[in-house]
């Protein structure tokens, strides 16, 4: 029983289109000034994209920079954190 589910399971992702992810990082409190601006635009040009929003420190929001959780992150330049660049 448990093969027939998951074969279930797989035809009814597969019937479904891909659903493209976009996670931004930010440090909590800077949200406010340009949160909304951002999510409205990211909603006009790619609708059907799935935003999901982190808020941590800096040094947490390079790290996962680094490991590839975060598409994009607002933070403060972090000296210990090789392969992340800023644009200040």
């Amino acid at each position: 029983m448990l093969q027939v589910e998951a074969a279930g399971e797989a035809a009814r992702r597969a019937a479904q289109p891909q659903r493209t992810t976009f996670t931004i990082g930010f440090l909590t409190g800077h949200e406010v000034v340009w949160l909304p601006d951002a999510l409205r635009i990211l909603r006009e040009e790619e609708p059907t994209t799935e935003i999901t929003l982190a808020s941590q420190s800096s040094p947490d929001l390079a790290g996962e920079l680094m490991r590839v959780k975060l598409d994009v992150a607002f933070l403060r330049r972090e000296t210990q954190a090789p392969g992340v660049t800023s644009n200040s």
